[in-house]
């Protein structure tokens, strides 16, 4: 190979690693800017599944205090079940029927 050969090849090689902005790191999946610069997510799990939790307490708590019943259930038959100690046998025989 000639000497032009080799400086050819490592400017093409200098210009991918150049194309690159952090070589070894994947922006795939990553929100980012039309700028270039990263931005955090607008709202992450924690705090959509907290939102979740408080918009369901407050929708109990409203059925608690009005005496609303949801399908059949008043507040008391739901605390009672969920309050309730579960047999893990009869779990365990009920999951082993499924498909």
């Amino acid at each position: 190979m000639t000497t032009n050969t080799l400086e050819e090849r490592k400017r093409y090689i200098n210009q991918i690693k150049a194309s690159f902005q952090e070589p070894g790191k994947s922006n795939q999946y990553q929100d980012v800017a039309p700028g270039g610069e990263e931005t955090a997510p607008a709202m992450g799990y924690f705090k959509l599944r907290l939102l979740i939790a408080a918009v369901l307490f407050a929708a109990f708590v409203y059925c608690d205090k009005n005496h609303v019943n949801i399908y059949t259930y008043t507040t008391d038959q739901m605390c009672e079940y969920i309050q309730a100690d579960m047999d893990t046998e009869q779990i365990m025989e009920a999951m082993k029927k499924l498909p």
